[in-house]
């Protein structure tokens, strides 16, 4: 195994270089991320350069990359470079948070404010100041293994937000429209003009970044809006709650899910405790200094009325004011009240007499939100309340994500929180968007997307709405024409990718290969797809994907075989979405490949799918450049799958074969005689569903490239059929010029057979009755008609 620090090659099993101590273990896999971009760049440096001494200049470098770096890190970014006075930083990279942007912007505004006192220093010594220019952007990027001393992160969201930072004025932050986005409700901004970026062909929306709440989240869950399907788990709750009342310390803790309600559950559950509680409430952090204590820290704050504004000794003052003695002095010290340095047990009791004390005037109520991110010290504190308050009519209530009773397997929880059901999942689609004119199957989609997810689906309709595909007309919701598919908006991308970076590799990786054949998959094709490394784990990790609720059991289609679900599509798609598009490719074609041999002599029934994963492993290929002969290669083979399923579609008439036709055809080489055929096969289902324009632009095309090859093609005549339907069912042509139109077509079949002409009149005949076209009725005739009409009978032609 060879160092990636310096190069000396090691024993396989070494975990650390020989040489120079570096960590060693195996390559971070490369993928595409969502990430935020932080480019940062002083200005003034080089006018000051001119008349400080050169050391004097570096001792102020140092101290500016020391400052700037301690911003990042503390917000959890990751520095790439320096370059000159210039920094970058990204946020996602390489593990993700599902608030990297927030974080992003925190660090920016944080980095400011560290330049404010550093300019202080400047001044006294130099007299002379320094600016920060900074931009902010978040998209899509591939993220490399930082140990092997390649760029972290590649794309072009990198590139926009270098750009951004140029087009920043001296002390100003612009952010990119998709960071802000997902930021907008914890902080304030101003749009600017849309900026002309070298490199962008359009214009490109930034923001101003004016200010940053300091506690708020990056977007503000909806509270106000009735409860759905929630009413049986409110009712444990509050049987719970009447049994605090009666006088007894009583632990809740409700686990679920990020956004499956927990918040909402328990925001009707204070709601209804008001008057005879005295509600308090606090949460954890996930990141930050001295955030151990900090749930308490904001309880006491609100118990004891202390605002920013308060001095530190009239803080102080007011703790004393609810606990007596030198209880008051340890609880101030662990809220970073007072200085001193109590013992965990100590500040525990302290805690513990105070929340004695508080309720002997009423009942109390503790809520305290994300202890999951709760250090160990204040889970032991929780734990232990309903022993060391016995008989204190006190109610804790805590909410988790299933990683506290993962990691903490001795933590009980009173109540698992499960998705929506459908019905309940369709209510909520119609409370967010009221009497709105959707297309059909539209709130179908979104509630199967959100499988049961209040957030997922308040983020899918926010989603539409702020891409302008939903709007308000005349105080109801209307849909884009075309709205038929969505992706993952970029709040539920963090908030999935950061539950994907928490797995073990192994779980992970089987995830991705599982997402590859589907949100259905085989126990076989994730051994199959897998290298040898992983491949011996596979069966431990998707047994520890079902025990931690990713996945479930389902049917398989092959007797021999395991099959699982993925138990939420977003989860799917997200860990899909993760794997970089070469490897996607390789991924497609290995699975069609394990699906042909499983098939054996059945492949016929997998011709759509199978065309499906080794057209999908083409268009990946072409997506990242020339394609070689092995890829065209792969073209042909998909294009034969799914030609073979659309011929049998059209044969029965199906409409699906259009899809199917049009997809093979235009995965052959240009004036390929089996493409025309199936562009002409797709052409003639159209015009039998009435989608003339459509159909005509087909035949035109079919037309133009037989003559462009030197082709006759026999079918030529049946270009001008839908257009006289058409021309008919608008009532657009008198009897008279039906018939010329008629005739038209039929003196187009020169080259085909006498026996053509009836077929020919009977597609016609088809047409006009299902479009109910009088003139065409009357010019349609005897058994030509007679044979449309006829039940059950098609024609031919």
């Amino acid at each position: 195994m060879r160092c990636p620090e310096c190069g000396q090659e090691n024993p396989e099993a070494a975990r650390f270089c020989n040489s120079c101590a570096a960590p060693l273990g195996p390559e971070a896999p490369e993928r595409r991320k969502l990430a935020t971009l932080l480019f940062c760049d002083m200005s003034g440096s080089t006018a000051m350069g001119e008349r400080v001494d050169a050391e004097s200049v570096r001792d102020l470098m140092f101290s500016y990359f020391h400052e700037m770096r301690g911003a990042i890190e503390r917000h959890g970014g990751t520095v790439e470079k320096f370059i000159g006075d210039a920094v970058m930083a990204v946020f996602g990279v390489p593990v993700a948070h599902e608030d990297d942007a927030l974080r992003a912007v925190r660090a920016a505004w944080e980095m400011q404010e560290r330049l404010t006192r550093l300019n202080t220093e400047l001044e006294q010594r130099f007299g002379s100041r320094i600016a920060l220019r900074i931009g902010l952007n978040t998209g899509e990027v591939v993220a490399g293994d930082a140990s092997l001393r390649q760029a972290l992160v590649t794309g072009d969201a990198v590139n926009v937000a270098a750009r951004l930072e140029q087009a920043a004025s001296p002390g100003e932050i612009l952010m990119g429209e998709a960071t802000f986005r997902l930021v907008r409700d914890a902080v304030s901004a101003e749009p600017v003009a849309p900026l002309e970026l070298k490199g962008k062909s359009e214009p490109l929306p930034a923001y101003r970044l004016t200010h940053v709440e300091a506690e708020a989240p990056a977007r503000a869950r909806r509270l106000d809006m009735p409860m759905v399907g929630r009413d049986g788990e409110l009712a444990l709750l509050q049987e719970r709650l009447a049994e605090s009342a009666a006088g007894h310390c009583v632990l809740a803790t409700v686990v679920g899910e990020p956004g499956v309600g927990k918040s909402r559950l328990a925001a009707e559950l204070l709601a209804s405790a008001q008057g005879e509680f005295q509600i308090l409430s606090g949460r954890c952090l996930q990141y930050g200094e001295g955030i151990t204590y900090w749930p308490i820290a904001e309880i006491v704050r609100q118990a004891a009325g202390i605002r920013d504004e308060h001095a530190r000794e009239d803080a102080l003052q007011r703790i004393r004011a609810l606990v007596p003695g030198g209880a008051a002095e340890v609880v101030a010290q662990a809220i970073g009240v007072a200085d001193g340095e109590s013992g965990t047990d100590e500040i525990a009791a302290a805690i513990t007499g105070l929340f004695e004390a508080l309720a002997r005037e009423r009942p109390l109520l503790l809520f305290v939100d994300d202890i999951h991110w709760s250090e160990a010290a204040l889970l032991d504190l929780l734990s232990r309340m309903p022993r060391t308050l016995r008989g204190n009519p006190i109610f804790l209530l805590c909410l988790a994500r299933p990683e506290l009773v993962e990691d903490h397997t001795e933590w009980e929880a009173s109540l698992h929180l499960q998705p929506l059901g459908d019905a309940d999942s369709s209510e909520l689609v119609g409370q967010l968007l009221g009497r709105a004119e959707l297309p059909p199957g539209l709130a179908v989609r979104l509630s199967v997307a959100a499988a049961g997810n209040p957030l997922f689906v308040e983020e899918l309709v926010g989603m539409l709405i702020d891409d302008g595909l939903l709007r308000r007309d005349n105080g109801r919701w209307m849909a884009e024409p075309g709205l038929t598919e969505f992706a993952i908006p970029p709040t539920l991308r963090e908030l999935l990718g950061a539950r994907l970076d928490r797995m073990p590799s192994g779980q992970r990786s089987a995830l991705e290969r599982g997402a590859v054949e589907g949100q259905v998959f085989h126990r076989g094709a994730v051994l199959a797809l897998s290298d040898e490394v992983q491949r011996s784990r596979v069966p431990e990790s998707l047994e520890m994907l079902f025990e931690r609720e990713y996945i479930r059991p389902a049917a398989a289609s092959f007797a021999d075989e395991g099959a699982f679900r993925v138990r939420h599509i977003l989860i799917r798609d997200a860990a899909y979405d993760g794997i970089p598009k070469k490897l996607r490719a390789g991924l497609h074609e290995r699975f069609a490949d394990w699906l042909e041999k499983k098939a054996g002599d059945r492949t016929t029934e997998y011709d759509e799918i199978l065309g499906y994963h080794v057209e999908q492993a083409y268009r990946y290929l072409e997506e990242l450049g020339p394609v070689a002969e092995d890829g065209r290669r792969l073209a042909l083979r998909a294009a034969g799958r799914l030609g073979a399923a659309g011929g049998r579609a059209f044969a029965r008439r199906d409409y699906a074969a259009v899809n199917l036709l049009l997809r093979a055809a235009a995965l052959l080489p240009p004036h390929d005689t089996t493409r025309i055929e199936h562009r002409q096969a797709a052409g003639e289902l159209l015009g039998d569903a009435g989608e003339f324009q459509r159909a005509q632009a087909i035949f035109d095309e079919v037309v133009e490239e037989a003559t462009a090859s030197g082709q006759r093609h026999p079918r030529r005549a049946r270009s001008k059929l839908p257009l006289v339907g058409e021309a008919c069912h608008r009532s657009e042509l008198s009897r008279r010029e039906g018939a010329r139109g008629v005739g038209r077509a039929r003196a187009d079949l020169p080259g085909v057979r006498r026996r053509a002409r009836p077929c020919a009149r009977t597609r016609l005949a088809c047409v006009c009755l299902r479009h109910q076209t009088p003139v065409c009725v009357r010019r349609a005739r005897g058994a030509t008609w007679a044979r449309a009409r006829a039940p059950g009978r098609q024609s031919t032609s």
